[in-house]
C-alpha cells in the first residue's frame, strides 16, 4: 500500500515539475515559507503575484500588500525574496515574481503546496504462527512515506509494514519513521508488546467464557425456581378447590351416619330427630 502511495506522489511531483518548470515548494500549515526571486542585480521595483492576483508590490515610494496576505507577507527589498507567515491551505497555488533591475524585468515562478505535518504514528503488532508483522499507521496523505529502523537492519526498510520472524529477541526495539516534505515523526515499538497483547487477549477470552457460563447457570437456577414456585402455587390452589367443591349429598350422608351412631349409643333417648321434635 505504501508503495502505491510512493508511486502516486512521485508522479505528482514530476507533473508539477514539467507543468510549472520549478520544484514544488512545500509549506507547513501555520508555518512560514520563503520564495526566492532569483534575480541578478539590485531590485528597483518588486511585484509578487499569486494565481495571477497581486500579493505584494514595492517601489521606491511605497509598498502594498493585498487580499488575504495582509499582515502575513513580507519582502526583502535587497533580494526580492517573498516570505509568507501563518500558512493556510488556501495559500497553495502558483506564485510569480516580477522584479525590475536596471529598467528590465526578471521573472521567477514557484509552485506552493501547503500541507499538514504528519500525524503521530501508531505501531501495532499481528502474530501468525512463527511470523510477526509490525504495522505503522499515521495519515493517508500521498506525500507521507514510511520506513523502519531496527537491529540487524543494514538499511531502513520502506513501507508501513515490517515482517519479522518470531525468533527475534523480545527486547528488540524497532522504530517507525513517518515523514512528509515538512515534518518527520518517530515511534518506537518493543517486540515484548506483541506477546503482552497476545496474553491480554487470551485472558480476556477466558474471562468472557467464564462469565458466560456463570450467566447460563444463574439463568437456569432462576427458571427452575420460577417453575417450582408456579407448580407449588397451582397445587395449593387445587387442594383448596377440592375442599370447597364437596357436594351436599356427601354432607347428608355424614349426618345420617352420625344419627345412627347416636341411636345405638342412646336407645332410651330416641333418635336425634325425635329429640328435636320434643324440644319443639
Amino acid at each position: 500500500m505504501a508503495g502505491k502511495y510512493f508511486i502516486i506522489a512521485t508522479l505528482s511531483f514530476l507533473i508539477a515539475k514539467f507543468t510549472f518548470g520549478e520544484d514544488v515548494n512545500y509549506g507547513c500549515t501555520n508555518g512560514n515559507i520563503t520564495l526566492k526571486a532569483n534575480i541578478r542585480g539590485i531590485p528597483e521595483e518588486i511585484l509578487w503575484k499569486w494565481n495571477g492576483n497581486k500579493v505584494l508590490e514595492v517601489d521606491k515610494i511605497s509598498s502594498e500588500v493585498y487580499m488575504q496576505f495582509k499582515g502575513r507577507a513580507y519582502v526583502n527589498v535587497s533580494t526580492g525574496d517573498l516570505t509568507i507567515t501563518g500558512l493556510t491551505e488556501g495559500d497553495s497555488g502558483d506564485y510569480k515574481a516580477e522584479v525590475q533591475v536596471e529598467k528590465k524585468l526578471q521573472y521567477s515562478q514557484h509552485r506552493v503546496e501547503v500541507i499538514d505535518p504528519v500525524a503521530d504514528p501508531i505501531v501495532t503488532c499481528e502474530m501468525s504462527g512463527s511470523a510477526v508483522t509490525l504495522i505503522c499507521a499515521s495519515d493517508l496523505s500521498l506525500s507521507t512515506t514510511y520506513s523502519w529502523e531496527g537491529p540487524n537492519m543494514a538499511m531502513p526498510a520502506s513501507g508501513s509494514e515490517l515482517h519479522l520472524e518470531i525468533t527475534e529477541s523480545r527486547d528488540s526495539v524497532y522504530t517507525c519513521v513517518v515523514k512528509n516534505p515538512v515534518s518527520e515523526l518517530r515511534a518506537n515499538f518493543t517486540l515484548q508488546h506483541c506477546y503482552t497483547a497476545r496474553g491480554v487477549v487470551t485472558n480476556l477470552v477466558i474471562a468472557i467464557a467464564v462469565l458466560f457460563f456463570v450467566f447460563l447457570g444463574a439463568l437456569g437456577i432462576w427458571f427452575y425456581y420460577k417453575k417450582y414456585k408456579v407448580t407449588a402455587s397451582q397445587q395449593a390452589r387445587c387442594e383448596m378447590g377440592d375442599r370447597e367443591n364437596e357436594t351436599p349429598h356427601e354432607n347428608v350422608q355424614s349426618l345420617e351416619k352420625a344419627e345412627l351412631v347416636h341411636d345405638k349409643n342412646n336407645p332410651d333417648k330416641g333418635s336425634l330427630k325425635n329429640q328435636e321434635d320434643d324440644s319443639n
